[in-house]
């Protein structure tokens, strides 16, 4: 799914033409396409486990260890039950586990038809950076980290922070996945945990439409004494 830490390391699960943006060969004078040296600037897309994706452990890229099989614990904190339409919401992944010496995460929202939902938007340039693929005909885009955001930012944790804005007009249900890698850091493909998680918001209900009220409207002439009325 992408590097592990600190040497680059052996990945299978990528598509030749974005190789040369993420990938060094595997031999001097020689390009691999079923095994190259990945870089820990960034994984290759479409690895977070999001309908019509992998993720790096079933995908082969990590072995030795299942998806979701270790104590380590993938979430996002934070995140609203709803959305409306052009909001802009802070979205937040962690990645916690002991005895780790890097993290990696990556990140994708869709709606239920596997269509990209809103925009995602990085806010932390040194930790995060923007990706695009595809799966099927549909464009997704991703955030995912880049060299520095492997780092630990936390005791026993990566930590990374991005904005999402929602789309113009309702899409109905919008799934935030994520992969993560709580890597170990022998240069080699194996001993890391991989995880997944998702997330969902609903469309906000609609705002009821309020009708206006003029103090016109209302009683005329003279007041009697001892009236009660209502200003507005």
């Amino acid at each position: 799914m992408w590097s592990d830490f600190p040497k680059p390391m052996k990945t299978n699960c990528l598509k030749f033409t974005i190789l040369f943006a993420l990938f060094i060969p595997f031999a001097v004078g020689a390009w691999r396409a079923e095994k190259v040296l990945a870089y820990q600037s960034g994984p290759p897309t479409e690895l977070t486990g999001a309908p019509g994706e992998q993720d790096c452990s079933s995908s082969g890229c990590h072995t030795g260890n299942g998806t979701n099989t270790s104590t380590g614990i993938l979430a996002l904190p934070g995140l609203p039950a709803s959305y409306r339409p052009n909001q802009e919401i802070d979205v937040t992944v962690t990645l916690t586990q002991a005895n780790r010496a890097r993290f990696g995460f990556e990140l994708t929202a869709i709606d239920d038809q596997g269509r990209r939902a809103g925009e995602l938007i990085v806010t932390d340039n040194a930790r995060t950076q923007k990706a695009t693929g595809f799966v099927g005909s549909n464009q997704r885009e991703y955030i995912v980290h880049t060299f520095n955001g492997t780092i630990p930012n936390g005791t026993n944790q990566g930590r990374w922070t991005m904005r999402w804005k929602a789309p113009a007009q309702t899409v109905g249900r919008v799934t935030f996945y994520v992969a993560g890698n709580a890597a170990n850091g022998n240069g080699a493909q194996n001993g890391d945990f991989i995880y997944t998680t998702s997330a969902s918001m609903q469309a906000a209900a609609a705002l009821p439409n309020v009708a206006s009220v003029s103090a016109a409207s209302f009683a005329s002439g003279a007041l009697a004494s001892e009236t009660i009325t209502a200003a507005f």
